[in-house]
């Protein structure tokens, strides 16, 4: 049995906004009769969402008492609405309470009403967002941001998505329906894990920007060297000496004869990635994708530090960075890497904040060794390897052309060499080695405090589990030890993450400098190595 509408007749000819009275009162009457309806909606739907007002009041109120263990009916509600002058013209509120008690629905069908519900509240939201977007587009007066209008609409349905879909479908998944993702993994097979956001850093003139922009050549063409990578768009947003970027990317163009292909160069020198930066580089992936009909696989931003355009190196500064990367991605489907520089001090990872950095689920770390070669450990990986030296390469120059002045212009091509080779060549140190005395080349004497303190761990351990300690052993100890210092020294602990990536890269360290070795995920000090 239906009830009669609080709202009046719209006029002929008049389009109201999409709405359904029924569906809210059966809704509505479905709650009184059984509470256990709401728990069929409560995940997804809020008063906010029903056309009529009061409606949403008796459904918020309703929902304060149930989640407070109350059960809830017509004569309880009525207590609380019957005074309404809302309800006045239809006999009060315990009589349009009582009515819409013999208007209720199934609990079967509970959710299929609350989901009609919020689909009809966020069409009118659309209605809503589009005719202030409409109004906006009319407003030619002078000194209005279209780059402003154009991201507040992307933001507003943005919001209607989440409405719409708020957990993006069934965020609990049994363990019987769990089921393995079998979509192709690797963007590049067997080098690159198919992600949102990636990170290359390494030090000053260490190649990372070459390798980037051998990866950009290898996306839009198909195969990096070996391997083979899923072809697309590429958008190469060079921040720092996009001059450079321009002739790297000639260059090799021309050295590799790969004729055109589907890159774009975004020279951004002197401007920081920030909202309205976000949405030219959004607007460039759209041409770029429908010039060459292909979807962009990666953007590419060189460097990370340029980016953020003289704002600080902190966690503010390194989280906007963060979220307009979260953006790129869901509105391109592109990975979103970041070309970035490793800490001043030997082993600390990527410099600066780890908000951006923790957000990246693959990292590259590029080391440079005494013969020039370069090594790219995989520090961070969501499946295959990490831990490891992925692969090595060297920066081959060749002469790209000649100057005004018939001078050569001389450049850099990545070319794969033997990792196991690569690695025979010692680390070229740049920090920390230049050291004086009798003592002076002793490996702890270039350890810092915190690499002293998780190696110390490491070796009192050792004497309990001669055979090797475990990760979470060693991982545990090391952060009980380092947040009893910090709070000795009158410092507050460390955040969960934050004190998981200091573990991870300072025992990389100490691995790297010899001190301490990985036998299936155990770990030992090594015996003939100087104790610190």
């Amino acid at each position: 049995m239906s009830c009669e509408p609080l709202d009046a007749r719209a006029p002929i000819g008049f389009r109201t906004p999409p709405h359904d009275i029924d569906a809210e009162q059966a809704l509505l009457g479905a709650i009184l009769i059984r509470n256990e309806a709401y728990e069929c909606v409560a995940k997804f739907l809020r008063g906010e969402h029903f056309y009529e007002p009061v409606h949403g009041r008796i459904y918020d109120h309703m929902a304060t008492l149930i989640s407070e263990g109350r059960v809830v009916d017509h004569v309880l509600m009525a207590a609380v609405f019957n005074d309404d002058p809302t309800f006045a013209e239809i006999g009060g509120g315990r009589d349009y309470l009582a009515r819409i008690s013999r208007a209720a629905e199934t609990l079967l069908n509970a959710e299929d009403y609350g989901r009609h519900i919020l689909g009809l509240a966020v069409r009118r939201g659309m209605i809503k967002v589009c005719e202030q977007a409409t109004n906006q587009a009319y407003d030619l007066s002078e000194g209005v941001a279209l780059n402003g209008h154009l991201f507040d609409l992307r933001q507003h349905i943005e919001t209607l998505e989440r409405e719409q879909d708020p957990l993006n479908g069934n965020a609990l998944v049994m363990l019987d329906q769990c089921r393995l993702d079998t979509e192709a993994f690797w963007q590049i097979d067997d080098v690159l894990p198919r992600c949102s956001q990636a990170m290359i850093y390494g030090h000053n003139s260490g190649g990372k920007t070459y390798l980037a922009a051998s990866l950009s050549i290898g996306f839009a063409s198909g195969q990096w060297f070996r391997h083979q990578a899923e072809a697309g768009a590429v958008l190469y947003c060079a921040f720092e000496r996009p001059q450079d970027a321009e002739d790297r990317l000639a260059a090799l163009r021309d050295e590799l004869n790969t004729g055109p292909l589907p890159i774009g160069l975004m020279k951004l020198g002197g401007r920081k990635l920030d909202d309205q930066t976000a949405a030219l580089i959004l607007s460039a992936a759209r041409t770029l994708s429908k010039k060459y009909s292909l979807p962009v696989r990666a953007i590419m931003i060189d460097t990370t530090s340029n980016a953020l355009g003289g704002v600080k190196e902190d966690d503010e500064g390194y989280g906007r960075l963060k979220a307009i990367g979260e953006r790129m991605h869901a509105e391109t489907g592109a990975m979103v890497i970041w070309v970035h520089h490793e800490g001043k001090t030997e082993g600390r990872g990527p410099r600066g904040s780890l908000q951006l950095a923790d957000t990246c689920t693959v990292w590259w770390r590029v080391e440079e060794r005494e013969d020039g070669s370069r090594v790219v450990h995989v520090e961070k990986a969501n499946r295959g390897p990490t831990w490891q030296a992925l692969f090595a390469f060297n920066l081959v120059p060749f002469t790209a052309g000649t100057d005004t002045k018939g001078k050569p212009i001389d450049l850099c091509k990545v070319e794969m060499v033997s990792v196991e080779n690569a690695l025979a060549s010692p680390v070229r140190k740049r920090y920390d080695t230049n050291g004086t005395g009798k003592n002076a080349n002793r490996p702890g004497d270039k350890l810092g405090k915190n690499q002293k303190l998780l190696l110390s761990c490491l070796w009192r351990l050792y004497k309990r589990h001669p055979d090797g300690v475990e990760r979470d052993i060693l991982r545990s100890k090391f952060l009980v030890e380092l947040n009893e210092e910090r709070m000795g020294e009158g410092k507050e602990s460390m955040k969960p993450d934050t004190a998981a990536g200091l573990f991870r890269r300072v025992l990389g360290n100490l691995i790297d400098a010899g001190l301490a070795v990985e036998d299936n995920d155990r770990f030992h000090p090594v015996e003939d190595a100087d104790r610190c």
